[in-house]
């Protein structure tokens, strides 16, 4: 049986980890032809930056921003 403290754990793991690909799609996106709607696409559907966070991310030309 699913749930529990097993999907407590899981969850800010699962959250975590989409966040971090989420920047380094971001970072490794800047000065290549990929567009803005096509880093959005590649950013998962949930996470702690999910989806305003996503929003931001996409927009970014360079890394200080």
């Amino acid at each position: 049986k699913l749930g529990g403290a097993t999907a407590e754990i899981m969850c800010g793991l699962l959250s975590f980890e989409a966040d971090r690909r989420a920047v380094n799609i971001t970072i490794n996106s800047i000065g290549t032809e990929l567009t803005r709607d096509d880093r959005r696409k590649l950013y998962s559907n949930f996470g702690l930056l999910y989806p305003y966070g996503h929003e931001e991310l996409a927009v970014c030309e360079d890394v200080d921003q």
